[in-house]
């Protein structure tokens, strides 16, 4: 609905035009009132508002309203199924988005019931609600100088959202963010630009690493490009092609010492692996910026060195059920384990739950673009020989600078 595209495009457009991605909410009078229920109880993890306003709404399809609202959207003959989804007070869950109520005792045209039975729907789900009923002032008075009590409830609506919402610190943001990027396409090879390494940006084109950085430097907040360079370069310095975190294991532990990344499979797996490194200096000429530098791979055999023989937790997928576990979370970073010698990651990606079961948003260089898998994530790994197993880690708000 435009509703919804309106949501995507104000949180993917957020750094640019300068709001909070995570203070996004909806407003709709009358028959608007609708729609806005209508999205608040009817929403996917992208498109969820994070609060909504309703004037004099209309709520319920279970009774014909003045201005024949139901007919218009739901025709002459609705089935009961249809009337009960579009009854926004039968829809109501605990994660139901939190409401502004405001409406007249007098409405001729949509009886104060749908905004009342509406609140009592929110309050018996215990999702913060507030309700504000005014003697008079019939329909559509909106923000019009002639209601009586226009400075009253405008003076309560600022309040409430002043002190009255509730906005958790990013809610699952690595997974509302990244979905913003779906269908973005899939491009192999964008950091290797000609010339002295530099910090590229190209949220236009985006492979499995690129595509989780991008995302996780949003998350992030404050300055993108200053979260990005040190999400991607070791220590947050750019030293030349070798310094770039080419190896995710890497990439991880630098994001665990700079306070970004915590690992979750360590904390719940007691499987561990040694890592080896050796892929990168053993086939220089799959990278161009090996290939053309003896010393670029001399360096990148020192940093393999480096990290090989380390130990680390990870989850064998024989042990993913196809419902996920419970302490992998929505917008948690999976990286997919692999047994191709001297490599240690395969591909990444972000934890998202759909129907119960454990699916993988990434860039799909099969798919040609950033995709919510049809399939399990189990059943990808099985589907996969060389894949063996996966680590997790999760977004840490206690970044270090």
């Amino acid at each position: 609905s435009d509703a919804e595209q309106a949501i995507r495009m104000v949180r993917q457009h957020a750094k640019e035009w300068n709001v909070n991605p995570y203070k996004v909410g909806l407003m709709g009078a009358s028959a608007g009132g609708h729609l806005t229920a209508t999205l608040a109880t009817h929403y996917n993890s992208e498109t969820r508002p994070d609060f909504q306003i309703l004037l004099y709404p209309v709520v319920t399809m279970m009774q014909v309203t003045r201005g024949n609202t139901r007919t218009a959207l739901l025709g002459k003959n609705p089935t009961m199924e249809q009337i009960q989804k579009f009854s926004a007070e039968l829809q109501v869950t605990p994660d139901t988005p939190q409401a502004f109520i405001a409406l007249t005792s007098d409405d001729p045209s949509v009886a104060p019931y749908h905004g009342v039975n509406y609140y009592l729907a929110l309050q018996k789900n215990k999702v913060p609600a507030t309700l504000h009923v005014y003697p008079t002032g019939g329909h559509g008075w909106g923000f019009q100088d002639h209601f009586k009590y226009k400075q009253q409830w405008t003076q309560e609506l600022e309040k409430w959202l002043r002190d009255g919402v509730v906005f958790p610190e990013n809610p699952e943001p690595m997974l509302r963010i990244g979905k913003s990027y779906l269908g973005t396409k899939y491009v192999a090879n964008t950091l290797d630009q000609d010339g002295e390494e530099s910090l590229v940006i190209r949220t236009d084109a985006v492979d499995c690493l690129t595509f989780v950085e991008y995302t996780l430097a949003q998350a992030l907040g404050s300055s993108f490009a200053d979260n990005l360079q040190k999400i991607r370069y070791r220590d947050g310095i750019i030293n030349g092609y070798p310094s770039r975190l080419h190896y995710t294991s890497e990439w991880i532990e630098n994001g665990i010492r700079h306070g970004f990344l915590t690992d979750i499979t360590a904390k719940n797996s007691a499987h561990t692996q040694k890592i080896s490194l050796s892929y990168m200096s053993t086939h220089p000429k799959q990278y161009k910026k090996l290939a053309d530098s003896p010393e670029n791979v001399r360096q990148m055999a020192e940093y393999e060195k480096a990290i090989s023989g380390k130990v680390v937790h990870w989850l064998p997928k024989s042990e993913l059920p196809e419902a996920g576990l419970p302490w992998i979370m929505n917008g948690d970073i999976i990286a997919i384990t692999t047994k191709m010698p001297g490599l240690d990651i395969a591909h990444v990606g972000i934890a998202e739950y759909k129907e119960g079961k454990l699916h993988l948003l990434h860039a799909s260089s099969t798919l040609g673009k950033v995709v919510v898998s049809d399939e399990p994530l189990n059943h990808m790994l099985n589907n996969n020989k060389s894949w063996t197993g996966i680590r997790v880690v999760r977004m840490s708000h206690s970044k270090n600078n």
